[in-house]
């Protein structure tokens, strides 16, 4: 784990503790006469600057300090980056189910133009057959008028006749009575 990883990079080794000595691994491949030699310095050294050495142990202990604060700081973050990313999924999930409630609605809704577009279509179709029949029957009325002026036509035109028949009539009796 992280923490770990941090603990192990951030830990006092042994070489910087006073009056112990370090076992530092070297590779298998090293001679032992190399190693011994390397303790050796580093013993020499440990003892002939302590004033050194508490500095570099002072100063690993403050970087180990700052390390750790760090780590807290970055797992506080981890933390806060993992509930702000939860939340963000819980917001998409929220998302999604209203994206998919608005698309039943624009469904509903284009459902809904359908019926009424088919709907203005019959009342357009019965519109025009309503038309054609007003039509028919103007054209029907205007022959029953037609009709009737020309009977009318024919009565004005028959009691004309009669009229003048009948003052004909009328004329040639007052002939006769005169003569």
């Amino acid at each position: 784990s992280q923490s770990k990883i941090l603990k192990d990079m951030t830990s006092i080794s042994a070489v910087a503790l006073v009056g112990k000595t370090a076992k530092k691994t070297t590779p298998a491949n090293a001679s032992p006469v190399i190693t011994q030699k390397k303790i050796e310095k580093i013993q020499v050294a440990e003892k002939s600057s302590p004033n050194v050495n508490m500095e570099t142990q002072s100063a690993s202990k403050t970087i180990q300090e700052m390390l750790l604060k760090l780590q807290e700081t970055m797992i506080k973050n981890h933390n806060e980056t993992r509930t702000d990313t939860n939340e963000i999924k819980e917001e998409m999930r929220n998302f999604k189910t209203d994206i998919m409630k608005l698309d039943g609605k624009v469904d509903s809704i284009q459902k809904a133009l359908e019926k009424n577009e088919n709907k203005i279509k019959e009342v357009e179709k019965r519109t025009a057959k309503t038309e054609q029949g007003i039509g028919k029957i103007s054209q029907q009325l205007k022959l029953i008028n037609r009709e009737r002026e020309n009977s009318f036509i024919q009565i004005e035109m028959d009691q004309a006749a009669f009229y003048l028949r009948f003052q004909n009539v009328e004329e040639t009796k007052e002939e006769n009575l005169e003569m």
